[in-house]
Order: structure tokens, then sequence, then C-alpha cells
């Protein structure tokens, strides 16, 4: 298995901590920031037809975009639920989750000098709104 992604945590990191907590043996493809072209054009287009970063090969499974790895590898070690509910349940964090972490963006790649007014804004609004309804969601399931 192939996981290939910027050399930084970011998007990928919920597939690389699945990979690790399921004893995966996998290769941790890594490209810096300021590679280039070779981890784009022709080479990931015989990946997969959407070339992009980050990627997962599993034998001839080969996925780009983060959440669809995700999903993946959450359905391939049995960690998606049982039911189609518990399954849909899992989808819903997990969407809800990457819009937390786009909220955070927001904050932590703006403007240096804008970064305290930023955090605080994150803090006291999305943060907090989203703590809130997956302190409710985790307490009904």
């Amino acid at each position: 298995m192939i996981l290939g992604y910027w050399n930084i945590r970011g998007l990928v990191e919920p597939s690389r901590m699945i990979l690790h907590y399921t004893k995966t043996p996998f290769t941790n493809q890594t490209y810096a920031l300021q590679d280039g072209p070779h981890y784009a054009g022709e080479w990931l287009k015989r990946i997969n037809p959407f070339p992009n970063l980050p990627y997962l090969i599993d034998g001839d499974i080969k996925l780009t975009q983060s959440n669809v790895i995700l999903r993946y590898l959450g359905r391939k070690f049995n960690m998606m639920g049982k039911t189609e509910k518990e399954v849909a349940m899992c989808e819903l964090l997990i969407d809800q989750l990457f819009n937390l972490r786009t909220e955070f963006s927001k904050a932590a790649y703006g403007p240096v000098e804008g970064f305290e007014d930023a955090k605080q804004i994150f803090i006291n609004g999305p943060l907090t709104n989203y703590l809130k309804m997956l302190e409710k969601f985790l307490g009904k399931y």
C-alpha cells in the first residue's frame, strides 16, 4: 500500500493514523512543496484519472481525495459501522470534521499579522459551535 502526499501532516493525516492504528505496512510517499513536475501531470494520471495529492494505491485500487481515502480505509478495516445508520453517522462525522478543519485553516494559514484576531474568531465561533454539536451528537451514539 502506498499513501502519497506533501511532506506535511495536512489532509492525509487521518488516513495515516488509521494505517498506523491498524498496524498496516505502507509506503509513506512524500513530496516537498517546491517539488515538481514529477508529482504532477502524466505520472499521477497513471495512478488515477483524477491526479491529485493525497493518493492511495492499494493493489489495483488507486484513489485520490482525502475523504474518499479515509472512507475507503474505514470500510477496509471495518471502522465505519455495521448498519446503514452507523455508516451514515460515520460519514457525517468525517464531513463535519472536515468543515471544522477548513475553518481552522482560515486562522492557521492566514496572514501572520492577523493571526491572533483570526485565532480568537475561530475559538469563539466555529470551534465552540462545532464542539457543542459534536458533544451532543456523540452523546446520542
